[in-house]
């Protein structure tokens, strides 16, 4: 058994794009920012290694989902999709295990495929949130686009989930049929392993040291308030004129940089220009860069707080 194609749709830049695998080795060759990466990426998000992001979406697609905040049409909305064909003997035992996996197949039994999609679970239950973090201002539509609502980690990962199909091609038609999650998820097990080697090209370290930091406790309480429209608005305003002004500086600061980086060709002609943008909110700003402090008020004089771990033991009630 092998997996003997992949397809792709609306996932970075590759909307729709099909490649056939080797049966040894397949390499993908081509220039910077065509989408060699983002062909291993999609296997990242899919497999768990890495959660999604409102960006993993093609460029195109983003305002779909902007137009979908607006006018409420979820046939609007995209979806990110792989489908993962293999090649399989029917007389060997591997047919048989991935065939009680999809036993709905009636057409060509060599070819088995599964896909695995990534879209809203409820687009309606997603807009009316937006619209209460956003509110249209009479018949102006939202001070904010949804495609900025959803860049905030945990609401992409609130409304949008994986969802698994087996695929069966009959006279020359791709035909779908649903899959439990835990079934899906167990035919990936069984079926492909995939490791990964990088290369380091990220801006900061996305793991980096938690030490003195406010207590988890904080946040949790902090996040759960977010709950609330009228406190999430609050919140989200002065993060969004906070994130205005750092991407304001950042323009400045790194324009040296970037005249650089240009003149060495990246990007190439056909592509973009880079730009470095402040997206915080307000939940991943209190939990990776909030300090707590000991304030003497007779003296006017602020102590560093205490260790992390150590701070958890107090708000928990322990003794020590």
């Amino acid at each position: 058994m092998r997996i003997d194609r992949i397809d792709i749709k609306n996932f970075r830049r590759l909307e729709n794009v099909s490649f056939a695998i080797e049966e040894r080795e397949t390499v993908l060759v081509g220039p910077n920012n065509s989408g060699k990466t983002s062909a291993t990426a999609i296997f990242r998000c899919f497999l768990g290694h890495r959660k999604f992001r409102i960006y993993d979406f093609s460029v195109s697609k983003i305002s779909d989902i902007d137009i979908f905040g607006i006018d409420g049409d979820p046939k609007k909305l995209p979806v990110i999709e792989l489908d993962i064909w293999f090649r399989i003997d029917p007389k060997t035992i591997e047919f048989g295990r991935a065939f009680t996996l999809l036993p709905n197949l009636s057409g060509e039994f060599n070819l088995l495929g599964v896909r695995l999609s990534y879209s809203a679970t409820d687009p309606k239950e997603l807009r009316n949130a937006y619209l209460k973090t956003y509110p249209s201002q009479g018949e102006k539509p939202p001070s904010k686009p949804l495609s900025y609502f959803l860049t905030q980690e945990s609401n992409l990962a609130k409304y949008f989930e994986i969802s698994y199909s087996s695929l069966e091609k009959s006279e020359g038609e791709i035909k779908t049929s649903s899959l439990d999650q835990s079934e899906g998820r167990s035919l990936l097990q069984n079926l492909i392993r995939i490791d990964f080697v990088d290369a380091q090209r990220n801006i900061d370290d996305e793991e980096g040291h938690r030490s003195n930091k406010l207590s988890i406790a904080f946040a949790g309480f902090y996040k759960n308030n977010l709950n609330q429209p009228g406190i999430a608005a609050e919140a989200q305003q002065v993060i969004d004129e906070n994130n205005e002004r750092l991407t304001d500086h950042y323009a400045i600061q790194f324009k040296p940089l970037m005249d650089v980086i240009r003149g060495l060709g990246v990007p190439s002609i056909n592509d973009r220009e880079l730009k470095i943008v402040s997206m915080l909110n307000p939940e991943t700003a209190l939990r990776g860069s909030t300090d707590l402090l000991y304030v003497d008020t007779v003296r006017n004089h602020e102590l560093p707080g205490l260790q992390w771990a150590r701070f958890q033991d107090l708000i928990y009630g322990h003794s020590g």
